[in-house]
């Protein structure tokens, strides 16, 4: 979805209002936000970095103030994509690549309650070879996993294994 703003501005740096409250400051190319601005939404988000064609793309910092969940990295065309970190509310934080706003590719994720993720993902899953470390010290599980369950080889019940909590 892009807005267009009305009028013709020269390039360079200025601020306007969107009709629905939105706000930006930061550089323009004509009617395009264009280059490092500020976007700040009526919703209490935030973001501070690059645009490219009126979207978010290079470097930049998304703070969505409600919910309490914060991005650090690379965008493209509106979307987290490349590296990034992301932190949650809960405590949660992960520190990897990121493709169409999902956590995809290689990735560390370190919950609250002291587990720790490292190892491949896919659309937002772990997917792929990784390593689970569990903060109690309990078994470390290494090995391959499928769109968030444990690949756990059990020929003799030849069940699959059950999602893991968190993942």
């Amino acid at each position: 979805y892009q807005r267009r703003v009305h009028g013709a501005p020269a390039p360079g740096e200025r601020e306007h209002t969107f009709a629905n409250g939105d706000r930006y400051v930061g550089q323009w190319n004509g009617t395009w936000m264009e280059g490092k601005g500020t976007y700040h939404s009526v919703c209490g988000s935030e973001y501070r970095g690059e645009f490219r064609d009126h979207l978010r793309d290079g470097y930049g910092v998304f703070i969505d103030k409600p919910s309490g969940v914060m991005y650090r990295g690379m965008w493209r065309q509106g979307l987290k994509h490349g590296w990034g970190t992301m932190s949650f509310p809960n405590g949660d934080v992960f520190e990897g690549e990121f493709a169409l706003n999902q956590f995809e590719g290689h990735g560390t994720l370190r919950q609250r309650t002291g587990d720790v993720y490292e190892g491949e993902w896919k659309e937002g899953l772990r997917h792929g070879y990784g390593t689970l470390t569990p903060r109690n010290g309990g078994a470390v599980y290494r090995g391959y996993w499928n769109m968030g369950r444990k690949q756990v080889p059990d020929a003799a019940a030849g069940a699959a294994a059950a999602p893991v909590p968190g993942a």
